[in-house]
């Protein structure tokens, strides 16, 4: 017997596991008259006589449950080699993202206070409160802080309250 009913079956002549081949090969759209009229090309025969004849072997060596059974199993490779690069690829990613990360702790490392305005000044401390807390799972914010100007700063304690303050 062999290992994978899509395989050769005992008994198939080598004709029939060829056009058996063809059929399995043509995926979802496959059909035996597709494959009648593959072989009515190729060897000029009858495609009608030839349909005959891959009806006859599509019964006889069970051609539907062999493709079924074929389709199922690619999927299951597919599945298996999609699995692995969508792994690779977020490996990819993150490697990325910390190099992201590594740049930009060096460069906020690097500058000096008197080098930021205020709207950067406020925009780096909103983006080191939403970080930290979102690090230790608390909502993003109850507290918001952004520039209302050269020197006014809006300070929001709370979805009610908000106070503008003078720089």
């Amino acid at each position: 017997m062999t290992d994978n009913n899509w395989d050769r079956q005992r008994n198939e002549t080598q004709k029939a596991f060829n056009a058996f081949g063809l059929y399995r090969d043509l995926g979802y759209t496959r059909s035996l008259p597709k494959v009648a009229k593959m072989y009515a090309k190729e060897t000029g025969r009858n495609e009608n006589t030839i349909l005959a004849q891959l009806k006859r072997w599509s019964a006889k060596y069970n051609w539907v449950k062999r493709c079924e059974d074929f389709d199922i199993e690619q999927d299951r490779i597919y599945q298996i080699e999609n699995k692995e690069k969508l792994k690779q690829m977020r490996e990819r990613h993150l490697t990325f993202e910390v190099v992201k990360q590594t740049k930009g702790f060096e460069k906020i490392r690097n500058i000096r206070p008197e080098e930021l305005d205020a709207r950067e000044a406020l925009a780096l401390l909103d983006s080191g409160i939403r970080g930290e807390r979102t690090l230790h799972g608390e909502p993003e914010s109850t507290l918001g802080i952004q520039a209302g100007g050269l020197r006014k700063i809006k300070v929001k304690w709370s979805d009610d309250i908000e106070e503008d303050v003078d720089e």
